[in-house]
């Protein structure tokens, strides 16, 4: 527990907690009198009196913490239902609002004024989910208001108190931060941002949360043209889904750029990512396209949603236009699936499930080949072994004595004893006559 020190003592000292309690608790080594400590709460005892110097302290410390107060932030929270939580300079949620029907329809949401903020969040997570108004993938904006710093507050203290989630902050350049979950498990995406002046002036203009703000504007940063009066007619998750798809379309355009520069021959390395890329985009696509087959189409939703995905789709068309590469044909076929009647779209998307089973069977019985020829050459490096082991036998030592003797019994009738006295004769002779000779 955390609190002001209203009055140290040498044994005892008087803390001011987080909820204006006067305790006191044993003193601890280094503690001053208006500095924010840390005591054990079990150890505290309700505070009767006060000396005149402590009520003196206490006017000192009730203005420093007036100052520390005001570190405090606020965080609206959207998914479409949009809640406003307030939190206090011990990030404990003060007080927690509803701001529109949906909200207010959420059960158990005063259950969050108390907690810390990020258990507070995965509690408020949690109900969106079982009460249906949160996907399992779907995206919750956090929109804070405060010191810049407070962004990697709230972020720090989400990260620690939920799991399976994937994190982005405004400020973040790479993948968001993937929270750890079970293998499979889908994620909440929870996008953390400022609110600037000028997004909630808009917001209020507009009347709309300002966590639709928010979102609209990083899609902006990212080369979306949505404006403000579009993003207020959107849901969080349309809006997220036409920033995947953008994100997607720039990652594949780069892609290609890439493979172009290096040239034919350095392309294949990138083909693999294209194609998941493409794919990637059919399914993107395939949801906005998804969302749009529910809406009246002269309703500003449709119209506002309808816009922002011909739009993508376009770049992708100037992608495809401006790539030189093996993987033209990829990309044409996924480019020209914009055009296609639902029917149309439901036999191309089958045809690429298929022609993949089709590579992915045409690989394993490529492998299973090689597989075989390389049994078979072991087999044969196996019979040569056996082969070879087989002779070593037969030549070994069953059948060494026999050869030795053999051997021996020839060498006797030449060099044995019966002849040595011969072969010496014919020796010495030969050299006699050859001395004769010689001399």
């Amino acid at each position: 527990m955390k609190g002001i020190i209203i009055e140290k003592r040498s044994r005892k000292s008087v803390v001011m907690d987080q909820n204006g309690r006067f305790v006191k608790t044993r003193t601890m080594k280094g503690w001053n009198e208006g500095e924010e400590v840390s005591f054990v709460s079990g150890a505290v005892k309700t505070a009767r009196n006060l000396s005149i110097a402590a009520a003196f302290v206490l006017v000192l410390a009730l203005g420093l913490f007036a100052v520390y107060a005001g570190n405090a932030y606020t965080v609206y929270l959207d998914v479409n239902p949009s809640i406003e939580i307030e939190v206090n300079a011990f990030n404990n949620v003060s007080s927690i609002q509803a701001l529109n029907d949906d909200a207010e329809q959420i059960s158990d949401l005063e259950s969050l004024v108390g907690m810390k903020f990020g258990p507070a969040v995965n509690v408020a997570i949690q109900l969106l989910l079982d009460q249906g108004y949160l996907e399992e993938d779907g995206t919750v904006v956090l929109s804070i208001t405060g010191k810049n710093g407070k962004l990697k507050t709230v972020e720090k203290e989400v990260a620690e108190a939920l799991t399976g989630v994937e994190i982005e902050t405004e400020d973040d350049e790479d993948e968001p931060l993937e929270v750890e979950a079970e293998e499979g498990e889908p994620k909440v995406k929870v996008y953390i941002g400022r609110v600037t002046e000028d997004m909630a002036t808009a917001a209020e203009d507009l009347d709309v949360p300002i966590g639709r703000i928010v979102l609209a504007t990083k899609a902006q940063e990212e080369g979306s043209t949505i404006t403000y009066e579009a993003a207020a007619a959107l849901s969080v998750q349309e809006l997220q889904r036409i920033r995947n798809l953008a994100k997607t379309i720039n990652k594949a355009t780069s892609l290609v750029t890439g493979a172009s520069e290096q040239g034919q021959e350095n392309s294949k390395g990138h083909i693999k990512q294209i194609e998941a890329m493409m794919d990637k985009i059919l399914r993107e696509a395939a949801k906005i396209e998804g969302n749009l087959a529910g809406l009246d189409e002269a309703s500003e939703r449709y119209i506002a949603l309808k816009a922002q995905l011909d739009f993508l789709l376009a770049q992708l068309d100037n992608m495809v236009l401006t790539a030189d590469m093996e993987a033209d044909e990829i990309i044409m076929g996924m480019a020209q699936y914009k055009g296609a009647t639902p029917e149309e779209k439901a036999r191309i998307r089958e045809e690429i499930k298929e022609a993949k089973k089709a590579d992915n069977d045409a690989k394993q019985e490529e492998n299973r080949t090689r597989v075989e020829e390389k049994m078979d050459e072991v087999k044969a490096k196996v019979a040569a072994l056996k082969a070879a082991k087989n002779k070593s036998e037969e030549e070994g030592p069953e059948n060494a004595g026999d050869n030795a003797g053999e051997n021996a019994g020839e060498n006797s009738s030449d060099d044995g004893p019966g002849n040595s006295g011969n072969n010496a004769g014919k020796n010495a002779g030969s050299n006699a006559g050859g001395n004769g000779n010689g001399n």
